[in-house]
């Protein structure tokens, strides 16, 4: 599935004396398959940019397509296809369960398509087991019972119950200590992998983004800043600072080493293969034991 978006722009409360020019003239296209990141400053337009994804906001102007239809002209049903097609987990997903139980809230989406038993416990038993949530052990609990670990899993499952092919993350981690955006950021790569799903993730965790994803998206008051391979973007670090956007330490630690006339950084992504690469290189460059690094 294709998402192509033409000079979209968006403007909350538009027509009126409150009118926010909240998008401005976006132009970029994701394929299938991929896995994208989107950064920016508060306030720079990511989560407007990604309701737009499946139709909750629809283009002040320019044009939103998903897999060929143009949402902002899309009939009925062509918009119901794309709310399934395109799953959006927003911030804080588990503040949106409200069933009973944890099996009739993965259900709930499935079921208003018309998903009737036995598929339904299917879908719920497959998703429940893709999230890592135990089927037998948790389907009939209630969700409110729960580690907020396990509820954020379970609003996920119930958007991979309605079968998507897009899966858009909205700051998924937000909340979570260090130990839980680790397992977290685990799971949503092997999701990606083992559905083959195309996945767009907002952070402002650079460090996050930079393990993550394949490309990295910029924002910046509305506007397309970057968008490119998430290491040559992040390579960018005088540009990204500039709009106060922070960049991984990795990548911190390497630019300033390369200021200071080292050669340039491998392709790094953690900080324990940033240290091998300097201690390779402080063998290479015969640099003795006490004497500083960069002169």
């Amino acid at each position: 599935m294709k998402i192509a978006l033409d000079r979209l722009s968006h403007t909350y409360s538009a027509g009126t004396t409150l009118a926010a020019a909240a998008l401005e003239d976006i132009s970029l296209s994701v394929e299938a398959g991929e896995i994208v990141g989107v950064i920016g400053p508060t306030g720079s337009g990511k989560s407007t940019l990604v309701q737009h994804l499946n139709g909750l906001l629809l283009p002040t102007s320019g044009k939103v397509g998903i897999d060929g239809v143009d949402l902002g002209s899309a009939s009925r049903s062509e918009m119901r296809l794309i709310r399934q097609k395109v799953g959006l987990v927003f911030q804080f997903p588990e503040q949106q369960l409200f069933e009973e139980t944890v099996y009739e809230d993965v259900a709930f989406g499935p079921r208003n398509l018309g998903i009737a038993e036995p598929e339904l416990e299917q879908r719920v038993r497959r998703a429940m087991q893709d999230v890592g949530l135990d089927f037998d052990r948790l389907a009939r609990r209630s969700p409110f019972g729960l580690s907020s670990g396990q509820m954020r899993r379970v609003a996920i499952a119930g958007v991979l119950a309605m079968q998507p092919e897009v899966l858009v993350l909205d700051e998924p981690t937000a909340g979570l200590d260090p130990a839980g955006r680790h397992g977290f950021l685990r799971l949503v790569r092997e999701l990606r992998e083992r559905l083959n799903l195309t996945v767009i993730i907002v952070s402002h965790h650079t460090e996050e983004i930079y393990q993550l994803v394949d490309r990295v998206i910029v924002l910046h008051q509305g506007r397309l800043f970057m968008d490119g391979p998430v290491r040559e973007v992040f390579a960018r670090v005088e540009e990204l600072t500039s709009i106060g956007m922070g960049v991984p330490v990795v990548t911190e630690v390497l630019h300033g080493l390369q200021r200071r006339g080292w050669p340039p950084g491998e392709t790094v992504v953690t900080m324990e293969r940033a240290v091998d690469w300097i201690s390779r290189k402080i063998k290479e460059l015969g640099v003795e034991a006490g004497k500083p690094l960069v002169e």
